[in-house]
């Protein structure tokens, strides 16, 4: 069992400071091999990874995982949960990610380090590694996207909405994201429109009792997240990627986030076109969203731990 510590480091951002709330697992033993960070999703938190965080952790690594702002234990109130940051809310997300990602390579600078970002977090952690990507060894993306057409239009609005009533937690938004990313499963009794979450039911039985996931976003918060999604997967995006570093894409197959496996050999491709040479991607047949969390995870987490290990030496 690896060992955990629970706490809070400090963030400043725009003449402000945030206490962001992390979890650092160390293996039951002195030898350590490398650092992860992980990067959860959209409207969850770290817990949610405890287990995986666990499983590397006992393969010989230092892991972190923290709540991004306006989400889990970092919110510290009911209210801030779904909220980023009034003026810049993607751009917080970013700095954030980068300061927690030195944070933990700081500790052990002479280890090789590794970032993996699952949803909201892989395009966090896109955009991270567009910024510091020299610091790592490799990266893991799960249950990513791309940028569709429209998609800088559909920021500008959100931008709009995030001006007027960035608090307002829409209703109509809300309900909207459930309702497209269920379109295809629309044969299925209704899960709460969490159908694509994954295939495991048990899952989103957990996802839907877990008090701290499923908490609408904000107006701003979606800006937050259209933001980075565009910065992350839109036009040009692979051009600021160090073209030397390793990347593994990994996703369901029938992933809506990922447009149902597009997304993310769209992104494989504009990497390897870029000149990233070892750029790996898995599609899981059947699987949806949350690959973590399905019943074959532990083949997931070796697949990754894997992938990890045999570029350790690189």
């Amino acid at each position: 069992m690896a060992i955990k510590n629970s706490s809070f480091h400090q963030v400043k951002f725009d003449n402000t400071s945030l206490d962001i709330f992390y979890n650092l697992y160390l293996p039951d033993s002195d030898y350590l091999r490398g650092t992860i960070i992980i990067l959860h999703g959209m409207q969850e938190h770290s817990g949610r990874y405890h287990e995986f965080a666990d499983f590397l952790s006992n393969s010989g690594f230092a892991v972190l995982t923290y709540d991004h702002p306006g989400h889990g234990k970092t919110a510290k109130e009911k209210d801030d949960l779904g909220f980023f940051h009034a003026n810049q809310p993607g751009e917080l997300m970013i700095h954030t990610g980068i300061v927690m990602s030195e944070f933990l390579n700081g500790k052990h600078p002479e280890l090789p380090h590794f970032i993996i970002g699952h949803s909201l977090g892989s395009f966090v952690t896109r955009n991270v590694v567009q910024r510091i990507g020299e610091q790592f060894h490799g990266v893991v993306l799960i249950g990513t996207g791309h940028a569709m057409k429209g998609s800088a239009l559909g920021t500008m609005f959100l931008g709009l909405l995030n001006k007027v009533v960035p608090k307002t937690r829409s209703r109509f938004m809300n309900d909207k994201f459930g309702e497209i990313n269920n379109r295809k499963f629309k044969d299925e009794a209704n899960h709460e429109n969490l159908n694509w979450l994954s295939l495991s039911k048990e899952n989103r039985d957990s996802y839907l009792s877990d008090e701290l996931s499923g908490i609408d976003f904000t107006d701003n918060a979606f800006y937050g997240a259209a933001q980075l999604m565009l910065w992350s997967s839109g036009s040009g995006w692979y051009k600021k990627v160090p073209n030397k570093l390793p990347f593994l894409l990994i996703s369901g197959e029938d992933d809506p986030i990922g447009d149902f496996g597009k997304g993310v050999i769209t992104s494989a491709e504009e990497l390897i076109k870029h000149g990233n040479k070892d750029i790996k991607y898995h599609l899981y047949p059947k699987l949806r969203h949350e690959i973590l969390n399905e019943d074959i995870k532990e083949e997931v987490y070796k697949e990754i731990l894997k992938w990890i290990e045999d570029r350790m030496g690189r």
